[in-house]
């Protein structure tokens, strides 16, 4: 008894009756139940918590309390629809068991409305979801939805999706856009992928468009093929960039060149063959509707380690000349589409060259010329040795067109001057091949523009016509390190052959002007293959009139890679440049179509 009254006398002290007013740890209270301090709700086998009646207290309305031991909510009669995990800061609108910080009933349907003008259902700036979807939308199409920075009144807008459809990015889309774009400092790149993964591309449609990283060209899809689009330079049409459909690295495709109108032949005379290395490979591409597409593989019939078949190539109509490093040379006759052998050669193979009737095959002392007879299949047989020079180097440079071939031989002594070098015209009349010129730098030596010790001129030559050049890639010019290299000019009158012109690069000293060059009526190219100085490899084409002025053109160029135009060759409007140290030696070629 004794402590009942305690506990009854404690309790009266902590309660205070004022008027209709009750205080619970509050003397005065102000309302019907006022409580300084907290109020523990407890119960036994159900929620806790606190039920509202309606306004005319009719009936109960809302439960406020514990959904569970770590969820509080709101409910209904029809049961709770707010909960609120306050351990996790989760909200759960619908959801009984939040897991993020809001989150909605796993229903469909509108989830979000943010805005309505009206008070009519529907008519709303909101967010909902639908099956695979989730939907942002405004109440017509006249709509927009807008991203950018700032403030909803301080607003800087970037992007803009109308509600029909229509997308602007930096600027408000046109009535007749799908897609505008903006800016006056930025430009649009679209996919960049290469050449595999263009091909592979999954069911592309009629209008796709990529950018191919490794032909340096925009392909749009017509709905059967990939088709490039433009010029890769002003200076050329048609420019078109293709790698070994096999490449590996360091099989150098694209280390020697030819072509012959619609035909182009290219070496890759590293390339691995099973458990051989360096045993080489030839490609064969025909330009057909304006691509250059691969037509053929040619391997030696014997592979071999260190064969390097396609060490030199040559093609002329449907025949073809490979050399090996192994002093073999073949001669291929195409039939349709098919490439076989018509002869071997065993003679040296320092440079080869073909042209309708006439095959050449030098190996550094002497060129044999080989004359064919017959038409199917061509027989080749050798018709005569010639020797003008004595260097060693004879045929580093070897080129033949119709009834003249040219020559080189970097290694000669020419107007004195030790590895000046010097290049040997010869024409052929009645089956017997002539000397008709000799061709080198006339000039005075050491006056800055006659010949230099050593500058090796005929590595690389070209004839047509009546005209020749010559290249000249370790020349030294007004003081410049040795290697900036020219291009000598010569011009047949009658018989006789006259140095007309040393023509220089633009770009500056050391980079190899003359390594190759090529030559199609008034047009000669010249490669500068080599990244020195301005870090550009280069090939210049030049155009003459008959008054001898020159025109040059600066038609394509790699500040990426050095090697470009190693090797070059021309075929009416048609030019071929090789490039074999691209792509970790793998090597590319490039087509491409002059500009008259």
């Amino acid at each position: 008894m004794k402590k009942l009254t305690t506990l009854f006398l404690i309790f009266y002290g902590s309660i205070t009756a004022l008027a209709q007013n009750v205080g619970i740890g509050n003397t005065n209270p102000a309302f019907p139940l006022d409580a300084s301090g907290n109020i523990r709700l407890r119960s036994f086998g159900t929620a806790p918590g606190i039920w509202l009646n309606k306004s005319d207290n009719s009936d109960l309305s809302h439960f406020a309390g514990n959904y569970d031991d770590t969820t509080y909510g709101i409910s209904n009669t029809d049961g709770f629809r707010f909960f609120f995990d306050s351990r996790n800061a989760y909200l759960g609108l619908g959801q009984s068991a939040p897991r993020y910080p809001l989150s909605f009933a796993r229903s469909f349907g509108n989830k979000i409305s943010l805005y309505s003008p009206t008070a009519q259902p529907g008519n709303h700036y909101g967010i909902g979801v639908q099956s695979g979807q989730v939907q942002f939308y405004v109440p017509t199409f006249l709509g927009n939805f807008v991203f950018g920075s700032g403030t909803s009144t301080l607003f800087s807008e970037s992007v803009r999706i109308t509600g029909a459809g229509q997308i602007g990015i930096g600027t408000v889309p046109i009535n007749s856009a799908a897609l505008d774009v903006g800016g006056t400092a930025r430009a649009f790149y679209p996919p960049r992928v290469t050449s595999t993964q263009r091909t592979n591309i999954f069911q592309p449609q009629a209008g796709a468009m990529v950018f191919d990283t490794e032909k340096s060209l925009i392909y749009y899809f017509n709905g059967q093929a990939w088709v490039a689009l433009g010029p890769a330079d002003p200076g050329a049409i048609g420019v078109q960039t293709v790698t070994a459909s096999d490449g590996q690295t360091y099989d150098r495709f694209g280390e020697e060149v030819a072509i012959s109108g619609d035909y182009a032949i290219a070496g890759a005379p590293e390339k691995t063959v099973g458990t051989f290395s360096k045993v080489g490979g030839v490609y064969i591409y025909h330009k057909v509707n304006g691509r250059w597409i691969q037509e053929a593989i040619l391997a030696p019939p014997t592979p071999a380690a260190n064969l390097q078949f396609g060490k030199k190539v040559g093609i002329s109509g449907d025949h073809a000349i490979i050399s090996t490093n192994s002093s073999q040379v073949f001669i291929y006759q195409r039939s349709g589409s098919t490439w076989n052998i018509v002869t071997s050669i065993v003679s040296g193979s320092n440079n080869v060259a073909i042209d309708a009737n006439y095959a050449l095959v030098t190996n550094g002392t002497n060129v044999k010329v080989y004359q064919r007879t017959g038409t199917n299949p061509t027989t080749w047989n050798l018709q005569t040795t010639l020797a003008p020079g004595s260097s060693g180097q004879l045929g580093t440079g070897l080129d033949i067109s119709g009834n003249n071939f040219i020559v080189g031989d970097p290694g000669a002594t020419a107007n004195t001057v030790i590895g000046a070098g010097k290049s040997y015209v010869y024409v052929v009349n009645n089956n017997t091949w002539t000397l008709q010129g000799t061709l080198f730098n006339t000039g005075s030596p050491g006056n800055g523009l006659g010949p230099q010790y050593y500058e090796q001129s005929g590595t690389s030559v070209a004839i047509q016509g009546d005209s020749a050049i010559v290249g000249v890639p370790y020349r030294n010019l007004e003081g410049n390190p040795i290697g900036e290299g020219a291009l000598y000019m010569f011009k047949r009158t009658g018989t006789t052959w006259t140095y007309i012109q040393l023509q220089r690069g633009v770009n500056g000293s050391d980079e190899g002007l003359g390594t190759a060059v090529a030559k199609s009526g008034p047009y000669f190219f010249g490669s500068a293959p080599y990244l020195f100085s301005d870090e550009t490899a280069i090939v210049y084409m030049y155009k003459y009139n008959s008054a001898g002025i020159f025109t040059l053109q600066k038609i394509l160029k790699d500040n990426t890679e050095e090697g470009l135009g190693y090797q070059i060759d021309v075929s009416g409007n048609n030019y071929i440049i090789g490039n074999a140290s691209a792509q970790l030696a793998t090597g590319k070629v490039t087509f491409g179509e002059i500009v008259n």
